[in-house]
């Protein structure tokens, strides 16, 4: 049972709701909920693949993506990569973190794609 489902049905009965289909009452709030958790796997993923690869450089190299998929213009993508490299930051206390390299990375991928 997912969160959501433990928190609407803690809804439903503090709010004395009997019958009725509980799938029907909030379908966005639960697409939404649903597409979240998979982005946050999808993320979870790709980091520890990036950690289990080179976990001292797997910070640096989700900061490369991320800075290559914003020199394309790839909104998307550079959010990804953003999260993934939040993801490595919070699960990998060998990877190095140092706001310069990161600079100096992300100034070589824009002026690359220039």
């Amino acid at each position: 049972m997912s969160m959501f489902d433990k928190w609407h049905d803690r809804g439903m009965v503090a709010r004395g709701v009997v019958g009725g289909s509980k799938a029907m009452m909030f379908p966005l709030s639960r697409q939404w909920w649903n597409r979240r958790q998979e982005m946050r796997r999808l993320w979870r993923a790709d980091a520890l693949a990036l950690i289990q690869s080179d976990e001292r450089n797997a910070y640096y190299s989700a900061q490369r993506l991320a800075a290559r998929s914003r020199a394309l213009g790839d909104r998307q993508e550079f959010y990804h990569w953003a999260k993934v490299a939040a993801e490595v930051a919070r699960r990998s206390s060998v990877a190095e973190m140092d706001l310069a390299v990161v600079e100096a990375v992300a100034a070589e991928e824009l002026s690359r794609r220039r």
